[in-house]
């Protein structure tokens, strides 16, 4: 005879199975009826592309779009992520210039150079690539770190905010290490510092993890992780599906 105990473990696994069938189900059918499912997210490129090189060592891949202009907008994108995240702005604006890179150590700007990792370093590389590009009017578009970046180069290079920024579009992002702003803690902060170190370690072994990433692919629940906290309701699955490829 069957207890009530065991009874109740069959029909919680047997409920647990139906919700990952009706779960995957869900996901396969989002995938198949997106709109944007032959949108090739990764593979658009601009018209111009160079390297600048930065005095630690670092490398700045920068590409562009756009006829060539002194005035126009450089995309700054958000940690993890790199120019690709810029697909449909890579295909151009009008006749506006539109400058991208990819901030030091993502994406194609390799090495990421010996100078310590930190805001005002990715803002002084922003100054950089304006310098570099030889524009004299600029927008700013920053997205999450990006924003911070664009912020950061307003506060430590005053006379250029003054003479070359003519706007700053910012997204999802905020000044200054999020921790302290939000939650205004020194030892807040000081937890940041700590657990930052697993994830230094883990960037040592990027090629380890890249082999990994290519054969374990992502779950239903990763899809909706992601699909929660970085897009709205009615996202592209394909983009969803990109952003935690990137």
């Amino acid at each position: 005879m069957i207890g009530r105990r065991q009874m109740a473990a069959v029909a919680a696994g047997a409920g647990l199975a139906a919700g990952l069938v009706a779960e995957h189900a869900v996901v396969r059918r989002r995938r198949t009826r997106d709109p944007e499912r032959d949108e090739p997210f990764g593979e658009r490129r601009g018209v111009r592309a160079r390297t600048i090189e930065r005095p630690d060592g670092a490398r700045l891949f920068v590409e562009e779009a756009g006829p060539r202009s002194r005035r126009g907008a450089v995309f700054v994108h958000a940690s993890a992520m790199r120019t690709d995240v810029w697909h449909y702005q890579l295909a151009g604006l009008g006749g506006h210039r539109l400058v991208f890179y990819d901030l030091r150590g993502h994406g194609r700007s390799q090495p990421k150079g010996d100078a310590p990792f930190s805001i005002p370093l990715l803002a002084d590389d922003l100054v950089a690539v304006i310098e570099e590009c030889g524009l004299d009017e600029v927008v700013l578009v920053g997205h999450s770190v990006g924003g911070m970046v664009a912020l950061e180069l307003c506060v430590r290079h005053a006379d250029l905010a003054r003479d070359a920024i003519a706007g700053l579009v910012l997204a999802n992002t905020t000044y200054c290490p999020a921790v302290e702003t939000v939650a205004g803690s020194a030892a807040l902060t000081r937890l940041e510092r700590v657990t930052r170190r697993p994830l230094d370690a883990l960037g040592s072994q990027s090629h380890r993890i890249d082999v990994l990433r290519r054969v374990v692919r992502p779950s239903d629940a990763v899809f909706w992780a992601v699909a929660f906290l970085a897009f709205g309701p009615a996202a592209s699955a394909k983009q969803i599906d990109f952003t935690y490829d990137m």
